[in-house]
């Protein structure tokens, strides 16, 4: 986790632990066996062909667990698919924190984490001091995908990326994100569109669950400190209705 050693990583065993301590005990040492229950599979394998109700079982054990981590200050930042084990059908858990951080409101952070096609435009933007809301824009990313059956930001570039949020999401200035032209690499984008586009967004899911749309439009809101967070979208109409 940015560069830092865990401290079980360095875990060595006693010669004791192996008996008459001979000369190959080295071989044992720092041996980390790790035991996990076993899952079927994980939820990019089951993304593109959910039935609705399924979907929201899902969302809504996605939105606990990352409540969980949240509440105890702890950032995930790689939530994707692949990350997102599924067993019976039906339990979702939120796995692989290889990534993961704990955070504070002032702390500096790198922004080279995330997969691409899951990353918020502020780590896209160069920002190191985030929080929560980079979880969030993950999640409405996966939620959007449920839907469409197909990712929402397929990039290929950070460039491109960019582009395609942009084109769906609208195009960040002073007035819709305060503080967006300080971010390191604001000024360097070539990727501007001219007018906002952010109806686009629900054009493309218009054919949906009106309540599902506007907890999408929530989540990925350009302005981090606007997007809805985890315990906010638990008790959104999404999950009442």
């Amino acid at each position: 986790m940015d560069g830092e050693e865990a401290p079980w990583a360095r875990s060595t065993w006693p010669s004791s632990a192996h008996g008459t301590g001979g000369s190959d005990d080295h071989i044992y040492r720092g041996d980390i066996y790790m035991v996990f229950e076993y899952m079927d599979h994980d939820l990019k394998k089951v993304l593109h062909h959910s039935t609705p109700s399924q979907v929201k079982v899902y969302m809504g054990q996605l939105l606990k667990g990352l409540q969980y981590c949240h509440v105890n200050n702890v950032l995930h930042r790689d939530i994707k698919g692949a990350n997102l084990l599924i067993t019976g059908g039906k339990l979702l858990k939120l796995a692989d924190f290889g990534l993961a951080r704990l955070f504070t409101r002032d702390g500096t952070l790198t922004n080279h984490v995330i997969t691409l096609w899951y990353r918020p435009p502020e780590l896209l933007l160069g920002a190191t001091s985030y929080a929560e809301p980079v979880d969030i824009w993950s999640v409405g990313c996966i939620f959007a995908e449920f839907l469409l059956k197909k990712p929402l930001f397929p990039g290929r570039s950070e460039q491109e990326q960019l582009s395609k949020i942009f084109e769906l999401c609208g195009s960040p200035n002073e007035e819709n994100w305060p503080g967006v032209s300080k971010l390191p690499l604001y000024k360097t984008m070539t990727v501007r569109p001219a007018t906002p586009t952010k109806q686009s967004l629900r054009d493309m899911l218009q054919n949906f669950d009106c309540h599902a749309v506007e907890l999408i439009e929530r989540m990925l809101i350009l302005n981090p400190s606007q997007r809805i967070s985890a315990q906010d979208a638990l008790g959104a109409a999404y999950f009442i209705n």
